[in-house]
């Protein structure tokens, strides 16, 4: 029994759900449930009986759960003592959007490393949402997501706005556009990348309010399959720099979308009221000291 063990038989018993709490807990659904099947093996009990109704904890349960938050609780608080009294590394727990990280934060994370070697740092690659939800629920400390933010719950920072573009081959009737209204969107299928989520939601509600819903046609997860799906004939929403000027993908041409609205807004964010971590809290100031300020 180890204390990652308790911790996602906590989250269980909080969610009363594997999925939930796997999701929660940034870890696959398999991975959980083959931990706390070791846990129960060494234990030699059953902890969750699964009926129509859902997840109920066992007597087994019952007993473990408080004796499992009071274990969680004083490792932390001896692990959170020696460090403070010793000051020794610290761990950092951020997140960020695959195109935040690529954009601009890759590089702050390195160069706020080399200065602070004695902090290790630990980020999850997540969505949008994704990043909202480990900031709200303290599996994060920061993030950098993609806006809108909602300032109700968390603090944030503007880091770098861009233009999003169409991207379409190179035979295609908008290629000899030098930008493209929104309500071009009525008549192609859209191609959208799965790593924002919000931008998207924003997008749709935009051409809503145009008198118009776009065809979503493709989710990508990858630059390179939305690449391939405009050379199939789709449209595809992306930023600039998402986008290879080699081989196959060459046939491919950016246009900028002509709406002031539609557009790529990256920030630092925090949970709102909540304190932050002595290494986070340089990590931060370090942030906002190189702020990226290209706006293109």
């Amino acid at each position: 029994m180890n204390i990652k063990q308790l911790k996602y038989f906590i989250k269980i018993c909080e969610t009363r759900s594997f999925s939930r709490a796997a999701e929660n807990l940034y870890i696959s659904q398999q991975g959980l449930s083959m931990a706390i099947l070791r846990l129960e093996q060494e234990l030699s009990c059953s902890l969750f009986e699964r009926t129509p109704n859902g997840l109920l904890l066992t007597q087994d349960s019952e007993y473990l759960l408080p004796k499992a938050i009071e274990i969680v609780k004083h490792t932390e608080d001896c692990e959170l003592h020696f460090q403070k009294l010793y000051q020794k590394s610290s761990s950092l727990k951020l997140c960020g959007t695959p195109s935040s990280i690529s954009e601009y934060a890759g590089d702050l994370l390195f160069g706020f490393q080399g200065k602070n070697p004695h902090h290790k740092i630990k980020i999850s690659e997540c969505s949008d949402i994704m990043c909202d939800t480990a900031v709200e629920t303290g599996h994060a400390e920061l993030a950098f997501t993609i806006g809108p933010v909602d300032e109700e719950r968390f603090d944030c920072k503007l880091m770098l706005t861009l233009p999003l573009f169409l991207l379409i081959r190179d035979d295609h009737p908008f290629a000899q556009s030098e930008s493209v209204r929104l309500e071009a969107l009525k008549t192609v299928p859209l191609t959208i990348m799965w790593g924002a989520v919000k931008i998207h939601s924003e997008l749709i509600k935009y051409c809503e309010d145009e008198g118009f819903t776009p065809e979503v046609q493709h989710v990508a997860v990858t630059p390179a399959f939305a690449h391939r799906a405009v050379i199939g004939g789709a449209v595809a929403l992306m930023l600039r720099s998402g986008i290879s000027e080699a081989g196959e993908f060459s046939q491919i041409k950016a246009i900028p979308i002509e709406d002031s609205r539609v557009k790529w807004d990256s920030y630092l964010i925090r949970k709102r009221g909540a304190s932050l971590s002595a290494g986070a809290q340089e990590f931060e100031q370090f942030v906002l000291q190189n702020r990226p300020t290209e706006r293109r």
